[in-house]
């Protein structure tokens, strides 16, 4: 085996195993971190993000609509940690709990309120066709005349009906692609990493303001508290 396959061969040992993803550069340590806390195989250390630190890094409707927080993940003794979205939730005064959106749920807020529902319509026409020609048996020409009635189907709207008006707000794809670049990566990693989880305000307000960022992995489980703003 020549050296530069040898080399190929021993550089993914050599570096450890990363997640995939951009994020942002974890905290030289995670006591850095606001909350923190450490677990068998890896500490984790979050801080909330201000509502208006959200708003000028992204759009007022992921301010209004999401609790952003910056996340890292510091594995311990070289173990690989397996980072998922779904190890993490966030707790709203101790009742209700929501787990991160992706950034493409995300950037699209209102998707689900987007589309009209198409409808099925059906046409009715009634006429009276008046039609000349030769009789085979008389060779004479007549002029023969009826009624006919055709039915039709389709998919459409109303005439009636209006497309409602595009969303205000920034384009989907352009802040689709600020919360990909910034967000927590996922997969297995040896070394720390870092990002945003953004999780989706309740539909119901919490009696107080307590949050709690909770994490649960291979038998280790905890919860951070953060400050409410």
């Amino acid at each position: 085996m020549d050296a530069t396959r040898r080399l190929s061969l021993l550089l993914p040992v050599c570096l450890g195993v990363s997640a995939v993803g951009q994020g942002l550069p974890p905290r030289s340590s995670v006591e850095d971190y606001s909350a923190h806390q450490s677990g068998a195989n890896a500490s984790i250390g979050a801080v909330r993000l201000r509502p208006d630190q959200v708003s000028k890094m992204f759009s007022a409707e992921i301010a209004k609509n999401y609790v952003v927080l910056e996340v890292a993940v510091y594995p311990k003794n070289a173990a690989i940690v397996d980072v998922r979205l779904f190890d993490f939730g966030l707790r709203f005064g101790g009742e209700q709990e929501t787990r991160p959106d992706t950034p493409d749920q995300a950037s699209v807020p209102w998707r689900e309120n987007r589309g009209i529902q198409d409808r099925i319509q059906t046409t009715e026409e009634i006429g009276v066709f008046v039609g000349t020609g030769t009789d085979p048996v008389t060779g004479q020409r007549t002029t023969r005349t009826g009624t006919y009635e055709r039915v039709g189907a389709g998919v459409g709207t109303s005439p009636d009906q209006r497309f409602p008006d595009p969303p205000a707000g920034p384009n989907p794809r352009v802040l689709e692609d600020k919360l990909s670049a910034k967000a927590l990566p996922e997969g297995k990693t040896s070394h720390p990493i870092g990002g945003y989880l953004y999780f989706p305000q309740p539909t119901k307000k919490a009696k107080d303001g307590k949050l709690e960022l909770t994490y649960s992995k291979d038998g280790t489980s905890f919860a951070l508290s953060l400050p409410a703003k």
